[in-house]
């Protein structure tokens, strides 16, 4: 995994995936803390029959991700792309029908799991023949039911922020979050000794904490999404409206269909375990708490690949929209290094300490260990492949190519998982964990067949774009210019269309090199010109310079220095006028204007 520093061309996008990607790990480290302290605290003071309880409720907490990327993932996505075509006057009422539902499903699950709390846990393989574990399933299970509402926003909301150029306060909440969740399991479970119903309260007061600190980004100065926005705009077109939503969630819920299938498969293999215990096949509590075990490993395996997932959307986003072809390709090549050498080597260290793991989570009996520590390294070995498969997933959704992200997870979870979690569990339920690397690699090659025919088939192949990256220097902008000018005789754009967008590159350009740039090595500027249906003339322009927005300067010029650098101001208005639409936004840290041409 090596950049050349040489290789100017991609140090924006490569900024862009950078910049996002440390906090994004810093929280997502945080949040495998969080999710394994209910596992550690619980089976450090109860044991085994208490890790079993966690694993037969985990499917809610799957639920929860289903709905959370449903809306979160999906509709932060869209946000994002209308903000990069400066439709951001569509998202307050596109948040609000969003909070909507999520709200409504949060009733609905309250009521749910206070007015029918047996038949869910029967649902979810709990069994009444052992009052113990019976027992423990409900003292975990209703609060968490209960508490639907502050978990389902806190997840949701987080990927609004991210995607709203607030990635560092998303962070923040998380890690808080995942911090005082294991504060809090070490105070209620280890300290005053409630048990699993303590495990659950721990996560609920620290999700409201993360929601809490989420909540003020909406109050903030940073991004489109403010409170007396969101609340202010009226919805006047309803039916774009409808149809974005209806867009961000197809576009959640194929990413979120993992989760659904996972749901199934989970609810599969408790009940396939339970149901081989009872027939003495296997010792099915013990086993049922080593898959638990299992899943509690992937929260340390995988947080490097979400992070990267998390960190490259906005970019994608972002590109996707601009059409730059380019700089998608190196976001994508970057990722799958990040993960690769990353996530392999995280794998590896956790295969070496499995056995040091098993007893970190309770496990202390020869007999328990002989199940959970082989079980821990085979599951090891289809880590590397799911996390690749999950950055490419999310490099599809972030393109907007739901079908291919739901497609491949459907044949994924249905076509592999399902079908070896039965085999193994019918067949010979003491190597069930096998399924895990099996379902890893088939998946993962169903996959590629379809990244071939999205490559042979993809929706940027006839796009016609010129995309140039250029440091502070004179020269550089005039060969800049020539590259646009031969870009425009070759497609044939009309010679006055042609040097009025040649006007625009260059006095853009120039006035962010005179009055942005300190002058430093590292200062670049991307432009991206493509032509969309219409024909539209598009163009973009990224900087790397501090706040700089040259649509102020004729502003502040006419009012402070007529006479000082007044050519500036000119040129700039001149391009105000002879462009149908000029807007200028300061996102993921980069000045970026873009003009229209028609």
């Amino acid at each position: 995994m090596t950049w050349k520093k040489t290789s100017e061309k991609w140090v924006i996008p490569r900024n862009m995936l950078l910049q996002v990607l440390i906090p994004t790990l810093i929280s997502s480290a945080a949040l495998s803390l969080s999710n394994i302290a209910d596992a550690v605290t619980v089976g450090q003071r109860l044991g085994e029959k208490a890790l079993a309880a966690i694993g037969i409720v985990t499917p809610i907490y799957l639920f929860y991700n289903v709905i959370a990327l449903s809306f979160g993932i999906g509709g932060s996505i869209v946000h994002a792309q209308l903000c990069a075509r400066r439709e951001e006057l569509l998202t307050p009422a596109l948040f609000r029908k969003i909070a909507f539902w999520t709200g409504g499903i949060s009733l609905f699950l309250i009521l749910a799991g206070n007015l029918f709390p047996d038949f869910l846990l029967r649902l979810l393989a709990a069994s009444e023949e052992d009052p113990e574990l019976w027992t423990m399933c409900r003292q975990y299970a209703r609060p968490l039911l209960t508490a639907s509402p502050i978990l389902l926003f806190s997840y949701m909301l987080y990927y609004f922020v991210q995607n709203d150029d607030d990635p560092r306060r998303a962070a923040q909440a998380m890690t808080a979050g995942g911090i005082l969740d294991v504060v809090l399991n070490i105070l209620f479970v280890l300290v005053a000794g409630w048990g699993v119903r303590g495990a659950a309260l721990a996560t609920i007061t620290a999700q409201a904490v993360s929601l809490g600190i989420l909540t003020v980004h909406f109050f903030s100065a940073k991004g489109t999404l403010h409170f007396r926005v969101i609340f202010g705009v009226k919805d006047d077109r309803p039916q774009e409206i409808r149809r974005y939503f209806r867009i961000s969630f197809r576009m959640g819920f194929a990413s979120s269909i993992g989760y659904v299938f996972q749901f199934c498969s989970q609810l599969l293999m408790n009940h396939l375990l339970m149901w081989a215990g009872a027939r003495e096949l296997i010792p099915g509590t013990l086993y049922v708490a080593v898959y638990d075990l299992t899943l509690n490993i992937s929260y340390l395996a995988m947080p490097v690949y979400s992070a990267i997932g998390d960190a490259m959307q906005p970019a994608v986003a972002t590109f996707s929209a601009e059409r730059d072809q380019e700089s998608l390709h190196m976001v994508e090549k970057m990722s799958l290094q990040l993960g690769i050498a990353l996530g392999t080597l995280v794998a590896a260290v956790l295969a070496i300490l499995a056995r040091p793991a098993a007893l970190f989570f309770g496990f202390r009996e020869e007999t328990q260990l002989a199940v959970a520590v082989p079980a821990i390294r085979i599951f090891l070995i289809s880590a590397p492949l799911t996390g690749i498969l999950s950055i490419l997933l999310r490099y599809c959704q972030a393109r907007g190519e739901t079908w291919y992200t739901f497609i491949a997870t459907a044949l994924r979870e249905a076509v592999c998982l399902i079908p070896f979690t039965l085999f193994f569990g019918l067949r010979d339920p003491a190597r069930i964990w096998w399924v895990f690397p099996l379902t890893a690699a088939l998946s993962l090659l169903i996959f590629q067949l379809f990244l071939w025919t999205r490559k042979m088939k993809d929706a940027f192949k006839n796009v016609r774009a010129c995309r140039i990256v250029m440091t502070n220097n004179n020269r550089e902008l005039a060969t800049a210019l020539a590259q646009v000018e031969e870009f425009c005789d070759e497609n044939r754009i009309p010679p006055g269309k042609a040097a009025q967008i040649q006007l625009g590159v260059e006095e853009l350009c120039a006035v962010t090199m005179q009055k942005a740039f300190t002058g430093r090595k590292d200062e670049y500027i991307q432009i991206v010109l493509v032509i969309e249906p219409g024909p539209q003339y598009v163009l973009h322009i990224r900087d790397s310079a501090p706040f700089f927005n040259p649509l102020d300067l004729r502003m502040e010029k006419a009012q402070k220095d007529m006479e000082a650098s007044i050519m500036d101001s000119i040129g700039v208005m001149m391009v105000r006028r002879q462009s149908k639409f000029i807007d200028y936004r300061n996102y993921q840290g980069f000045n970026t204007m873009t003009v229209v041409y028609e």
